[in-house]
């Protein structure tokens, strides 16, 4: 039977938690209002020099997603990646091979354990 009063999450701790979040937020405004973000398609960015962090739909795995690993062309991708002026980090599962990856992380969940890999630049 529900109850009929709410708990202490919903009272006191998690309206907190969104406070602090909020003015965590606010407190670090200066460090990336120099940002510039761009909604689109990736083939649309400027090849400017800057950082570069690229994490698509992972080919092993990203079946799973919406617009997953059927509508992406990696080998482009990889081409475009490397084409990039700065500093370009691209993230992957392991077992990729669209690009020279390097092993990362081993993350472990509930059920199943994941390495991840990346590629990064050597041209800054």
């Amino acid at each position: 039977m529900p109850k009929k009063t709410a708990s202490r999450w919903k009272t006191v701790v998690r309206p907190n938690t969104q406070q602090y979040r909020l003015e965590s937020i606010a407190n670090n405004l200066e460090k990336i209002r120099h940002w510039d973000i761009l909604c689109g398609d990736y083939q649309e960015s400027p090849d400017i020099k800057a950082t570069w962090f690229i994490d698509p739909p992972y080919v092993i795995g990203g079946k799973y997603y919406k617009y997953g690993t059927k509508t992406i062309d990696y080998e482009y991708l990889g081409n475009w990646c490397k084409e990039r002026k700065g500093q370009v980090i691209v993230c992957e599962a392991d077992g990729a091979d669209w690009l020279p990856f390097d092993p990362l992380v081993t993350s472990r969940g509930n059920k199943y354990q994941h390495k991840e890999s990346v590629w990064i630049n050597e041209n800054l």
